[in-house]
């Protein structure tokens, strides 16, 4: 059975940043998360480009909004 690994970015990183960590992780060998299924929950303003920037081996959702200037 794999593990689940949900990484909510809240409202942190920022644009640049999260989009930086979004490239770093894609760099994992694929037999390091092979028995994990990683979800990553960005701010929905980068949700769209990490979709096309992320390797199928990670699962994206999103997020709620909120009112404050950071997570």
């Amino acid at each position: 059975m794999k593990k689940i690994i949900i990484a909510n970015w809240k409202m942190n990183l920022g644009n640049e940043g999260g989009i930086y960590l979004a490239e770093e992780l894609a760099t994992i060998p694929e037999a390091k998360i092979n028995n994990l299924n990683i979800i990553i929950c960005p701010p929905f303003i980068i949700l769209r480009e990490l979709n096309d920037s992320l390797t199928p081996k990670f699962c994206l959702g999103a997020q709620d909004s909120a009112s404050t200037e950071e997570g």
